[in-house]
């Protein structure tokens, strides 16, 4: 399994500027539904 590090740098790989994390489809913004997501499914 890789570590918590590679794992993040796999995510960011594709994000260059400040904009496309908070941009719409941005990592924040999906980050946010994959959090709403496995609370819902934890029901």
């Amino acid at each position: 399994m890789a570590t918590t590090d590679e794992r993040l740098d796999n995510v960011m790989k594709d994000y260059k500027k400040p904009e496309d994390l908070i941009c719409e489809n941005g990592l924040l913004e999906r980050a946010m539904q994959a959090e709403l997501l496995n609370k819902l499914y934890a029901l």
